[in-house]
């Protein structure tokens, strides 16, 4: 397998993770997880609900080997898998979504109404 493949893949649990949990971080951070949210939101309706990253990891996977990636399949489902549970493809979408969803909300609520 390609090493980048796993760089790929590292900075894509980490997007996830910051994009879950970012709007935990300290008031001064809050702002940048919102854009990011928003980036992510935007880049996935530009390349038609596909993420930039899932597709990289596929270029660069070996389909040969155990780890074999389809972008067409999302980031949750394959990480689900290697967790060992199942998530098909519709609820892994809203699933998504709705995390990203309650933590960009919940960024926003703290950053301009709350004020904390």
């Amino acid at each position: 397998m390609n090493p980048l493949f796993y760089v790929v893949y590292s900075v894509h649990v980490i997007i996830l993770l910051f994009t879950t949990f970012g709007c935990l971080l300290p008031k001064r951070f809050l702002i940048y997880h919102i854009l990011f949210v928003c980036i992510i939101f935007l880049s996935q309706k530009v390349m038609g609900e596909k993420c930039i990253l899932a597709v990289l990891e596929d270029k660069l996977s070996n389909h040969d080997s155990k780890y074999t990636y389809n972008y067409k399949t999302s980031f949750l489902t394959h990480f689900g898998s290697l967790l060992g549970f199942q998530i098909d493809q519709k609820h892994s979408i809203e699933i998504t979504n709705a995390i990203s969803n309650i933590a960009l909300a919940i960024s926003c609520i703290r950053l301009f109404i709350l004020n904390m």
